[in-house]
């Protein structure tokens, strides 16, 4: 008897926490819904009385929660704490009311992303535009924006001070945001951000469906956790704050911040937007000159002429990867129409053991024996895994490619579904041209090649 009361009691505690825990809950989410509405209220008055107060529409915009001034170059944005603690994961310095990653963001705005593309595009910036691995741009690319935040009427700091670097421990030193924008819908009164990805406002990574990106490499899956929010930030959710934008301080007479440049390789040297030739040395310094001087951001179109070797066209890569960083300002850009990323001659030279591999792509292997006769041959790698084996065992076969036309069909035949990688192996000496044409015709189903000189 004793212990079926033990359990009837257990029963009745297990019942009890669980409504006062349903309770608890609901409480929360009663306070939170008065919380919002209390803001909104406070975003609504404040934009009734901007639109009072501003009447000349061509010095001022006004919407929802947004203003910008012709005058003073700036866009105000009203927004609030969502109630992240110190320490807590930050992807984002500010989303979209309908965002859904109020856990992992510092403030929210009733303003919408496409009524704050239209304070930028009224002050007449810009826009960018966003990574995107798939076309191999690494780099976010626009105009630079200041941005900083004040609480609850107190002096403005910058908005970059509430992030840190979990690792440093330190807010990070970027000292400006860049400026995407967004795609426009075709009336242009809407805008992808609010309606697709994380509603990304300023985020602290390299968002692909964001306003504003941080101005370095920051590859999502890299940084995951490494932003967190800093001790200096308001903990309690909906703490007004006032987001200030403006561009950054530059002269008058400076051009754009970004700087788009054909670089291209022959035998007689560097030739940069079509000029005569120069030297190596003197084409850095010129770029070089294009970021200190000028404070702007090189973005390059990396391409070579066909009878420029294999060799030289790796030698060139392995610089530009050095130069490919945000302290020099200069960075590879997305290549032009019918040449591959830079980077794709230097591969991991580990790669070139097919038991080092983590998936078996072809290969592509242009030869030419000592009396000059070349053979292009595509070998196709198939893993086969035994039980208990922790590495399959590989075997290969060969086909002979006698055109360039030859490749599609045999790659459709040989090689693996839903991998578009290709391994190609060249001599040193080889002429880009050719090559240029297999890589052409192969780049529709294998856009992602790794090539290695040898």
């Amino acid at each position: 008897m004793k212990s079926i009361w033990i359990a009837l009691s257990f029963c009745a505690t297990a019942l009890f926490a669980a409504e006062t825990d349903a309770s608890q809950d609901s409480a929360g989410e009663s306070r939170l819904t008065d919380l919002l509405k209390s803001i909104e209220t406070r975003v609504d008055d404040a934009y009734r009385l901007a639109l009072q107060k501003n009447t000349d529409s061509n010095l001022v915009f006004v919407a929802r929660g947004v203003r910008a001034n012709r005058t003073t170059k700036t866009i105000e944005i009203d927004a609030h704490t969502t109630g992240l603690q110190n320490g807590d994961i930050s992807e984002f310095y500010l989303i979209t009311l309908n965002s859904g990653h109020d856990y992992e963001a510092f403030l929210q705005t009733f303003a919408t992303a496409i009524d704050i593309r239209k304070a930028f595009d009224f002050l007449n910036i810009p826009t960018g535009r966003p990574v995107d691995y798939d076309s191999y741009t690494f780099w976010s690319r626009g105009e630079r924006i200041e941005a900083t935040v004040s609480f609850d009427g107190a002096p403005a700091t910058p908005l970059m001070d509430y992030i840190r670097n979990k690792e440093t421990g330190k807010p990070y030193q970027d000292p400006t945001f860049v400026y995407i924008g967004g795609t426009k819908s075709p009336t242009g009164d809407a805008l992808d951000i609010d309606s697709s990805g994380p509603g990304s406002l300023i985020s602290c990574y390299n968002e692909k469906l964001t306003l504003l990106d941080v101005p370095r490499t920051a590859v999502q899956e890299e940084v995951y956790e490494k932003n967190v929010l800093s001790t200096n930030a308001p903990k309690q959710p909906g703490v007004p704050a006032l987001i200030v934008l403006k561009p950054e301080s530059r002269p008058a007479t400076a051009p754009l911040r970004v700087r788009e440049v054909d670089f291209s390789l022959s035998k007689n040297g560097i030739s940069l937007d079509g000029a005569d030739p120069v030297s190596i040395v003197e084409a850095v310094k010129r770029l070089n000159a294009f970021h200190t001087g000028d404070k702007q951001d090189v973005f390059l179109k990396v391409r070579w002429d066909d009878d420029v070797s294999m060799r030289d066209i790796q030698s060139l890569s392995r610089l530009l990867e050095k130069l490919d960083s945000a302290g020099q300002g200069i960075r590879i850009d997305a290549p032009p129409k019918g040449f591959p990323y830079a980077k794709a001659f230097l591969p991991r030279d580990e790669w070139r053991d097919r038991t080092k591999r983590f998936s078996q792509p072809c290969e592509l292997r242009l030869e030419t024996d000592e009396n000059g006769t070349q053979t292009v041959i595509l070998v196709q790698i198939t893993e086969e895994w035994k039980d208990e084996q922790i590495k399959p065992d590989l075997s290969f076969a060969e086909h002979a490619v006698a055109k360039p036309e030859d490749l599609p069909g045999l790659l459709e035949k040989y090689a693996p579904k839903d991998l578009n990688v290709l391994l190609v192996f060249v001599p040193g000496t080889l002429p880009y041209g050719t090559l240029r044409p297999y890589l052409d015709i192969s780049n529709k189903t294998h856009s992602l090649v790794q090539i290695f000189v040898d």
